[in-house]
Parts: C-alpha cells; sequence; structure tokens
C-alpha cells in the first residue's frame, strides 16, 4: 500500500492533479474500461484520454483489449504492480 501511495503522489506532484486522479481511480478500483473511467473521473473524453497517455508513456498503466465472442469491449486500462 505504501508503494502505491508513493506511486500516487509522485504522479500528483509530476503529472498534476487531473492524472493523478485517473491513477488514483485505478490503483484503488482496479482495472477499468475507458468509459467505466470516464463516468468515476467525470473527466471530459480528450482530458481523460491525455492522462492516460501521460501514464502509459511512464508505463504507470497498461492497456490490453479483451476478445470475447460476438462483442465488441473497449480496452481495459489497469495500474502495474508498484
Amino acid at each position: 500500500m505504501q508503494k502505491q501511495k508513493l506511486a500516487c503522489d509522485l504522479v500528483k506532484d509530476q503529472l498534476g492533479d487531473l492524472v493523478y486522479q485517473t491513477l488514483h481511480h485505478l490503483v484503488h478500483r482496479g482495472r477499468a474500461s475507458l468509459p467505466e473511467l470516464a463516468r468515476a473521473t467525470q473527466l471530459p473524453p480528450g482530458q481523460l484520454k491525455n492522462c492516460l497517455l501521460s501514464l502509459l508513456q511512464h508505463n504507470c498503466v497498461d492497456a490490453y483489449k479483451v476478445r470475447v465472442c460476438l462483442s465488441s469491449h473497449p480496452p481495459l486500462l489497469h495500474p502495474l504492480a508498484f
């Protein structure tokens, strides 16, 4: 838990409150799809995508697509283990 708090604090300090809010949700709630994350953080889609891009570039989160027969699901985002 201390590692997660430290990671969130570093992100807040270096990348700002919006990116922190996004990471904090993923760390404490676990993986989420883009629509789920948008509802939870209440960030506009453009801002949320920019926050996720920053987190992806800094290797704080990972994204992957889940294959389910006959349906399309958005990619799931989850924090990397700290």
